[in-house]
């Protein structure tokens, strides 16, 4: 595996705690987005139909749309690689 100049061999371990704060950052804020645009009503302590299905929307498409991220930066880094 290339590394870039300033990071050693130990570093990897580095690398995988960045990503996994990474992703536990990026479930947050998904929840949190879906959240603030799904939830409206709290008088009822059940989630309504609507609420339940743009919650479902709303996490398909941000999970759409992390992995066409996800794909778009391996491509960017493949061409960094050559």
């Amino acid at each position: 595996m290339d590394r870039p100049r300033n990071m050693h061999r130990g570093d990897d371990h580095s690398l995988s705690n960045l990503q996994e704060k990474d992703a536990a950052s990026f479930v947050i804020a998904t929840a949190a987005t879906c959240f603030r645009d799904c939830i409206s009503d709290f008088s009822s302590g059940r989630l309504s139909h609507p609420e339940v299905a743009c919650l479902s929307n709303c996490t398909v498409k941000v999970g759409n749309s992390f992995v066409e991220i996800d794909g778009l930066m391996e491509r960017v880094d493949a061409r960094l690689a050559e």
